[in-house]
């Protein structure tokens, strides 16, 4: 079995990796496994990994993933640092990914045409400075409420505190939750300045799905215009430009 990334460096809160583990069959042919092998920590408790090998920091530190699957292995070496600085998320960089990925800003919610429910965002996002005077200045500021983080229409109405057409989005504590509060409590700023994603990569290249039914496993990574490059794969969206 082969392993993706061979090595995992995450170096801030919000980071994380997805492995791709790939397995060689006896006829030569590849086949994804990764939601079929198992992951675990074989020392150091620095990372937590989900049932589809998805690895999100909890501690800094140093570890080795073991990955086993039908009598193979692999070692991936962990090293996670920074999780003892607060976290500081940028919102063109980090938050605006949240909004979209939670639906916020998508054509049947609130970036549709004349929005929803009287709240409108721009379309995917497009108009930033639209959507922060549109969370922080309307509504008496109720919607981002920088004196009462948690008291923000958007994040009670994102995790069902309040009733909300849209349904339950996050929770307290999990990092989408996480991350609107804590821009909330730094004062909703906006940098229009941020460097943006210039590209995405997506891995494997090319794969082969060899049965109806079979998985294959993606990894998206994005690098910025600044050069940092960043794990993206949970905000990505993947459509099939080929449904049948």
């Amino acid at each position: 079995i082969t392993v993706q990334p061979s090595a995992i460096q995450i170096r801030k809160p919000n980071e994380y990796a997805q492995l791709i583990i790939t397995a060689k069959l006896a006829d030569g042919t590849l086949a994804d496994v990764t939601r079929m092998a198992k992951i675990s920590l074989q020392s150091g408790a620095v990372v937590e990994t989900s049932q589809r090998g998805l690895v999100r920091p909890s501690d800094d530190g140093k570890g080795v993933l073991q990955i086993a699957f039908m009598g193979n292995s692999a070692n991936v070496p962990v090293e996670v640092s920074g999780m003892k600085q607060p976290l500081k998320p940028d919102y063109v960089r980090d938050v605006m990914p949240v909004l979209s990925k939670l639906g916020c800003n998508m054509g049947t919610c609130h970036g549709a045409k004349d929005g929803k429910a009287g709240f409108k965002l721009s379309l995917r996002g497009y108009d930033p400075l639209f959507d922060v005077l549109a969370f922080s200045d309307e509504l008496a500021s109720r919607r981002a409420n920088v004196a009462s983080p948690e008291h923000s229409l958007m994040l009670l109405k994102a995790s069902g505190a309040v009733p909300h057409e849209g349904g339950q989005l996050t929770v307290p504590g999990e990092l989408y939750y996480e991350s609107i509060k804590a821009w909330i409590s730094q004062g909703t700023r906006l940098d229009i300045a941020t460097p943006k994603v210039q590209r995405i990569e997506v891995f494997p290249k090319n794969p082969v799905v060899g049965k109806i039914g079979a998985r294959q496993q993606m990894r998206v990574v994005a690098t910025y215009a600044d050069g940092y490059t960043k794990d993206v794969t949970a905000e990505a969206y993947l459509d099939s430009g080929n449904m049948d």
